[in-house]
């Protein structure tokens, strides 16, 4: 039983330099995503569809939630992201047909809206703003 304490106490702190830190590549992503310029009724979802994965990277996507004021944060890896939003203000339920979303329908997906997002290799922290005009 010592033994294997022992090891994991050994094993532990490299498992979690590899995993994470800025020589795993990630790139630190924040923003606002705003409403006519302003704030939404309630907070939502962003979803990062990675669409082509930078060279020597293992595609992943990436969700971030938006506060009511637009605000997000997500860390990604580098690469060609398209963004689809999610603020609703009936969520989709037992009766999906009655869900209702703030966000106008062609700004749910980003292949209609054309948000996307690219992040370099090596940039370290990324500032992207978006505005989802309602008319």
């Amino acid at each position: 039983m010592h033994l294997r304490q022992t090891l994991f106490a050994a094993i532990l702190p490299m498992v979690l330099l590899v995993g994470c830190g800025p020589g795993d590549g990630l790139v630190h992503v924040a923003g606002k995503i705003t409403r006519d310029g302003g704030s939404w009724p309630t907070h939502g979802v962003v979803y990062f569809a990675c669409e082509e994965v930078a060279p020597g990277f293992d595609m992943q996507m990436g969700q971030a939630e938006i506060s009511s004021d637009g605000s997000y944060s997500v860390d990604l890896v580098p690469g060609k992201y398209v963004l689809n939003l999610e603020i609703w203000e009936v969520p989709p339920g037992e009766d999906p047909t009655a869900a209702k979303s703030y966000v106008p329908a062609d700004y749910q997906s980003g292949v209609k809206s054309g948000f996307t997002l690219e992040v370099p290799v090596g940039s370290g922290r990324l500032k992207k703003d978006f505005d989802v005009p309602t008319k």
